[in-house]
């Protein structure tokens, strides 16, 4: 009798266990192969154009620093870099906690992460916008 109880209690949680883990894997798996679907921009093509996807871009660490407009956070500004990409183009790549940025300047990395756009007052008047990644990984 003792037994049958046990058994009667076990075995539907043991069920939902298995449920459970099988979701959680195939839920995973599934966010694993998303989270690598980047499109890598190209030199002819502009970073505007891709506000709120997922791109990768290779890039340098800036040695000379341009004026950027500046993401804020609750907490200050977030973790970033400057990035030097396509010759002549300069972002600001910002870190979610628990991404290191990158710290070897002169060697070519591969930002993936997803464009946003800050835009305010710009120094002559009018409305000046720039574009900014909020960085996952870096290889």
């Amino acid at each position: 009798m003792y037994l049958t109880t046990v058994i009667r209690f076990l075995f539907p949680c043991y069920l939902l266990t298995l449920t459970a883990c099988a979701t959680l894997q195939n839920k995973t798996a599934g966010q694993e192969k998303k989270d690598f679907e980047y499109t890598t921009l190209k030199p002819d093509q502009s970073i505007q154009d891709f506000v709120g996807q997922r791109i990768c871009i290779e890039g340098q660490l800036a040695t000379i620093i341009h004026q950027h407009m500046m993401k804020g956070g609750v907490n200050g500004t977030p973790t970033h870099v400057y990035v030097d990409y396509h010759k002549s183009r300069q972002l600001v790549a910002y870190f979610k906690d628990g991404v290191a940025p990158p710290t070897t300047a002169g060697k070519s990395y591969r930002f993936y992460g997803i464009v946003g756009r800050i835009s305010g007052a710009g120094k002559g008047g009018g409305t000046y916008t720039e574009y900014y990644l909020d960085v996952v990984r870096v290889v």
